[in-house]
């Protein structure tokens, strides 16, 4: 439930194409609709099996596909297959640099410099950010990095203050990579992503309560911000 309560904030995100930008990511309303709706209708699947470490790959393997899916729209492909194959390269070095925060984290956090595993994300965060860009890391395109530094962070402090217990590699990266916190946050913590998807509670999260934030999110996006934009400094003031 929670899952689907968080999608509200995948739909306050960008799908708009750059001029002369191919994307994988369509612009049509009811195309993005149904991305959206196939994206929630297989993480439901997940959650009807078993908890074990099918569950969990399948888990990862959606929503790393939808993370390939956010790194292709930043591309300059001229195809959408070319733009998903970058895509898919483009996640990979994150994949690797994310499970060696990971290492850090498992290896450390219970020891004398756990403050290393702490500020490991947050110091990265700040060398991708002013590094110059890498034709081969192509980290300009790591998306959602910024929240994703502060949740690993946090995680840590969590996990050693006994919290909840360390999380294997799959549900590091299920977390690192759940498609609507990487794309437009919030800074959640591993204790309710943990709690959430191992017993969700529908009287916490009532499903209809869930389906009108998301509702409520599209509409922000589809018709608020198309008129407040134009409110804004680029849509006053620069000529296009």
């Amino acid at each position: 439930a929670w899952q689907l309560l968080s999608m509200s904030e995948l739909c306050m995100s960008d799908f708009d194409l750059l001029p002369g930008k191919a994307s994988i990511l369509p612009s049509d309303l009811i195309l993005n609709i149904s991305f959206f709706v196939v994206y929630l209708a297989l993480l439901w699947l997940t959650t009807k099996l078993p908890m074990g470490v099918l569950r969990r790959v399948l888990f990862l393997i959606i929503n790393l596909a939808c993370a390939a899916l956010i790194c292709a729209a930043q591309g300059d492909n001229v195809t959408y297959l070319n733009a998903y194959t970058q895509g898919l390269r483009d996640l990979c070095p994150y994949v690797l640099l994310i499970s060696a925060i990971y290492l850090a984290t498992r290896f450390l956090a219970f020891g004398q410099s756990w403050w290393i595993a702490a500020f490991l994300p947050i110091a990265l965060l700040a060398i991708i950010r002013y590094a110059p860009a890498s034709a081969v890391l192509r980290q300009e395109h790591w998306i959602g990095f910024s929240y994703m530094a502060f949740r690993l962070s946090q995680l840590v402090v969590i996990v050693r203050n006994k919290l909840t217990p360390m999380p294997g590699l799959l549900e590091y990266l299920g977390f690192a990579f759940f498609a609507p916190t990487l794309m437009a946050g919030p800074i959640s913590s591993y204790s309710t992503f943990a709690a959430s998807e191992s017993a969700s509670d529908k009287s916490i999260t009532p499903p209809l309560t869930c389906f009108m934030r998301v509702v409520i999110g599209a509409c922000k996006v589809l018709f608020f911000s198309s008129v407040l934009s134009r409110l804004t400094y680029k849509g006053l003031l620069l000529d296009y």
